[in-house]
């Protein structure tokens, strides 16, 4: 693998001279005589010779580092990364197989996470696809794991984060005739029903689970934020009150 040494090295200016090192996949993000210079690998007096020549030559020298630097800048800093992928992302299409839903759903919600601190637009087409995921994954009526309910569960935490509480209350009211089978999922749409007021619904809801469902209402949020600290803390996330 590619050094990070390497990327380092040329951010900071100078030119690079490295090992040719043909499988390190240098060659596919940098060319050689344009963004650094290499000589063969354990061969001293090489690497010497190219030294000699570079300093003796200080133009071609910074023209090199130069273009190295710019190179850096253009494709590979944390924000181009980000914006490669935010690229990719805009990208997606969401498949309708049945056989593959569940796991596209946790799969698109593992992206939401990666994406928290990328830019809004990013982050929100990443919620969007997750969201239309897990409103799929609702119409299968399958069981389900304890992974598919933490991962909704979760979901739900960032829909409201960001205000979008008609939408979580939204997707985890198709959930309903699941509750039964799962005490946190239960909680967490009577949470969310209740955070749009839907509390009459909320009750109904946690009567078919709880034997006192008052109290699931008002203890709701507060298991909520419990159960999401425990969850995110497995991501190292950290969880805001």
């Amino acid at each position: 693998d590619l050094n990070f040494r390497v990327f380092e090295s040329m951010m900071c200016g100078p030119l690079l001279i490295t090992p040719h090192l043909p499988q390190s996949g240098m060659e596919m993000l940098f060319r050689e005589g344009e963004h650094y210079v290499s000589y063969l690998q354990g061969d001293a007096e090489n690497a010497a010779a190219k030294a000699r020549y570079y300093l003796e030559h200080r133009d071609e020298c910074r023209r090199i580092a130069k273009a190295g630097r710019e190179e850096i800048l253009r494709r590979h800093t944390s924000k181009a990364r980000a914006a490669q992928l935010q690229e990719l992302l805009l990208g997606l299409s969401v498949t309708e197989r049945a056989n593959s839903i569940q796991g596209s759903a946790i799969a698109h919600f593992m992206t939401v996470i990666y994406c928290l601190k990328a830019d809004p637009p990013m982050r929100l087409h990443a919620m969007r696809l997750a969201l239309r995921k897990f409103e799929a994954l609702a119409a299968e009526r399958i069981t389900f794991d304890d992974q598919t309910v933490a991962s909704l569960i979760m979901f739900k935490y960032f829909l409201e984060k960001y205000g979008l509480l008609r939408e979580s209350a939204h997707l985890l009211g198709l959930y309903e005739d699941q509750s039964a089978a799962s005490s946190p999922l239960a909680i967490a749409i009577v949470d969310a029903l209740n955070k749009v007021g839907e509390r009459k619904r909320a009750l109904a809801v946690a009567a078919i689970t709880f034997s006192l469902p008052e109290a699931i209402i008002e203890a709701a949020d507060m298991l909520m934020k419990t159960t999401c600290r425990q969850l995110f803390s497995s991501f190292g996330v950290e969880t805001e009150d």
